[in-house]
Order: structure tokens, then sequence, then C-alpha cells
């Protein structure tokens, strides 16, 4: 049901999922959105817990191409829809041999617009399904059989049921002379449920501090780290400013943050952090900003590199922010956020990459001879982030730029960039530049251009458009 990769490492060859495992629901503005927010809700309570995504496709997004290859299963709500450029786009998407479409609604609509008689022999009887019945009347036991039997989806078993509102204790580390250095308040910056006394003498079962701190090289940054075993996302502690440095991991995360508002699966085994960086508004960081969310992609990649063989040496980045095994198989990613208050500037940097999971896709464990521990793979990247932070408020910046484009994917990559409203060229891609946007030179004139995303949610680099800086 899924298209085959196969991945070598020096041992083996290992069959992976390469598409994303999101389900698409359209229209998500049914019955004022409640449609969508019932079903995911019953979707969630059905399928296996960290295996699935689920979105709403907008009108506006399913009049492109860009979701196509980012779906894993489509689910229409709607009986019939006249709009050609829509109907366009379904039936390009059910002409692959992969595609899943579930079908909810009991009028014969849409399927008739799309005489889904032309793509039988295209598409594996297993892959379409038109239930007829509404979504008020959607029985979950019916539902199950069908996402489970029919198409093939993980679903839960008796020993998955999972809370996503569970929340447990965190667990702070740090040593005694650096709390009394920065003179911290846990109470104010934590919450009550956090204090001095309780937290640096608490050790986790599932992390080794030891191990860590053996590996751990840096001045600033995971000198302070406060560990969770569940939490929504690791962002939640640092939506306060609680110190230059500090880290926030996590063993799991219910809900996980990605960019543009996206869901990050979190499963364990996962390597999930922030960090937070206090910048003063004269720092040369500053000066940069939009440069530091490269770096951490870049720390993890350039850590990995330090802590395998030459030859298990295959991640790659994806600009603006992803991480990647080869050019086919996303293994992690990055989210940004800054804000401005006084003379600092607070950046809080997110990083999940796909370290030791099971499910639901390949994890970078699975194909390396030597297995490597979250602690000691986080420490690495840490020393490695302070170094390149380092050279950035020293204006290092050409180095910088080196190492970066040493892992990237993109040197001379041609794409089709948006001109205006109306027009597109095609453009070489040359490099990032000192902000981190991308130099790219027209082919038909060789004129230089800078290229940023046009803010679109299934994949930034296919929606490129012109800077207007």
């Amino acid at each position: 049901m899924v298209p085959n990769l196969r991945v070598t490492s020096r041992l083996n060859c290992r069959t992976i999922m390469r598409k994303p495992p999101n389900i698409l629901v359209f229209p998500p503005s049914i019955q004022g959105g409640q449609a969508f927010e019932r079903l995911k809700t019953l979707l969630v309570s059905i399928l296996e817990p960290h295996s699935y995504t689920i979105y709403p496709l907008k009108g506006s997004e399913c009049r492109q191409s860009l979701w196509m290859d980012h779906t894993q299963l489509l689910i229409n709500l709607e009986s019939s829809r006249s709009d050609p450029d829509i109907l366009t786009r379904f039936q390009s998407y059910l002409r692959s041999p992969e595609a899943m479409l579930l079908h909810l609604n009991p009028e014969e609509g849409l399927a008739t617009h799309l005489k889904l008689d032309r793509f039988s022999t295209l598409m594996p009887p297993s892959h379409r399904l038109w239930y007829p019945v509404c979504l008020e009347k959607v029985d979950e036991s019916v539902l199950k059989d069908i996402l489970g039997q029919h198409f093939g989806l993980r679903l839960q078993s008796g020993r998955d049921s999972y809370d996503a509102n569970l929340k447990g204790p965190g667990y702070l580390y740090a040593s005694d002379e650096v709390i009394r250095l920065k003179a911290l308040n846990l109470h104010d910056q934590w919450g009550p449920e956090l204090s001095v006394h309780d937290v640096v003498r608490l050790e986790s079962p599932l992390f080794n501090r030891t191990a860590f701190l053996r590996r751990l090289q840096t001045r600033y940054l995971g000198r302070i780290l406060l560990f969770y075993p569940v939490i929504g996302s690791t962002f939640e502690p640092l939506e306060r400013s609680v110190g230059n440095g500090v880290v926030v991991m996590a063993d799991q995360q219910s809900a996980g943050q990605g960019r543009g508002g996206n869901a990050w699966l979190s499963p364990p085994g996962c390597l999930m952090f922030s960090l937070q960086l206090g910048l003063d508004v004269k720092s040369g960081m500053v000066q940069r900003v939009s440069l530091i969310q490269h770096l951490i992609a870049l720390a993890l990649v350039h850590a990995i590199s330090q802590l395998t063989a030459p030859s298990e040496n295959s991640l790659r980045l994806k600009w603006p922010n992803d991480i990647y095994l080869g050019s086919d198989t996303k293994m992690g990613g990055v989210l940004a956020k800054s804000s401005f208050c006084g003379s600092e500037v607070t950046v809080n940097l997110g990083l999940g990459f796909n370290l030791d999971n099971a499910l639901p896709t390949l994890s970078l464990n699975s194909i390396l001879d030597h297995q490597l521990s979250r602690e000691v793979v986080l420490a690495e990247v840490l020393n490695v982030l302070e170094d390149l932070l380092n050279q950035l408020e020293r204006g290092q910046i050409e180095s910088l730029l080196q190492l970066y484009h040493r892992y990237w994917l993109h040197q001379d990559q041609v794409v089709r960039v948006k001109h205006d409203a109306s027009d597109e060229i095609s453009v070489m891609i040359k490099s990032i530049d000192e902000f981190g946007f991308l130099n790219a030179e027209r082919l038909d004139t060789r004129a230089s251009l800078t290229l940023h995303p046009d803010g679109n949610s299934f994949d930034m680099f296919q929606g490129l458009i012109l800077s207007k800086r």
C-alpha cells in the first residue's frame, strides 16, 4: 500500500516507508469545522498512537498538487463537488497506485464526478472505498474494520490505550553550583510542581544523566536540563523566559509541534528537545537571527557524522528545516520561534529526530552497526551547536555556510519559482546566504535571485517565491 525504498547499510538492506503517515480530511469546513474535529477525535481513538497525523485539507491547498505526495489516506466528507480544479486534483491523486481514498457520505455525488471505473485498473480495490454513511452515523467498529482490514492502517490494541492529556512530573538536572549561580526560582518559572529540593535529587530511569554529562562539553547549553517522561510539547516550559541555554527534553510528547502549526509525531525513542537562547540585541547573533534555525539542524547532522563511521554518514539537510536520510526519507525537523522584549531577543529552538523509534518510520539506529543513545547524541548536538553559535557571534559566516553546504541536498537543483501571481520561472539553486535565504540563478537570464518559501504546509521547497527584500 505504500511505496518501498531500499536503504543499504554496511550490514543489510531494509525496506522503509517513504510516504509521510498523513491522513487528510476534505473539506474541513463542513458544519463550521465540527465535522473535522469529530472525525479526528474518532480516528485518534482508533488508530495506533504516534503513527499518523491528521490534517484538514482546505480548498486552496487541494487546488495545488503539493498534498498528493504527502498523503497516505484521503477522507472525503462532501457529497458533490463541481469545482473542476479540485476534481482534477482528486483524479490525479487517484491515478497513483498507492493512493487510498475513503468517501464518507450517503450520496453518490463525487463518485459520479470522478468516474471510478476509469481508475479500476490503476488502483487496487483495497485502496479505494465508498462508504455510504454520513459522518454522524459512522459506527466506530465499522470504521475500525475499514481502516484496519481494508486499508491496512495500524490500529490501537488493548495495551495501546493512550491519554493525550497525560503529563508526568519533570526532572531537573543541574549542579548545585549552577543553581546558586542562576538563582533559579523554579516555582515562578516552571510552576509549583517543581522545587530545587525535590528535583535536584531525583533521577528518571528514562534518562542517563551520567552518560549525558560525561559527553557534554558546553559552557552554557544544556547545563540546566529539564526532562519530562511525558509532556504536551517541549516548547511549553519555554513559553516564558527561563534562562539562556536551558534545555527541555521529553521521552514522549502528546502534542508535538511542527512548522506552520503542523503536528509532530513523537513516539518513544525519538530525540525530542527544545532549548532557549537569550540574546542581547547588540549581539552579533541577533543581526543574523534567521540563520540560527539552520544551525541547530546542522548541529544534529554534523554531530551524528562525528559519532558514526563515514560509510554510515548519509544524513542531509533539506532547506529550510528538515533532516533527511539520503534524499528521500525524512528523519527529523526543526522549529524556531523568537520574541523581542526590552534589550533581549529570546529564541526558542525545537528539534525532533528519529533516533531509536520503532514506528512509524525509519530510525537511525535501525541502520547503524552500533547504537547511539539519546543522551550521547543530545550532548554532542549541544557541543556542536554552541561552537556554531560562537562562530556566528564572531562573524565567521563563511565557515558556517561552508559546513552547511557540505550536508545540504540542493546544490544546482532546478526548481520552478513563482515570479508573480500568474507566472513561474525556472531557477537553479546555488547556496544559502548569510540570513538563511536561498541564492539562485535564473536559467534564462543567469540573473541572481533570492528566494524564500511561500508558507505552504506540505513542502516549503516546492512553493518558493522571489524575495521582496
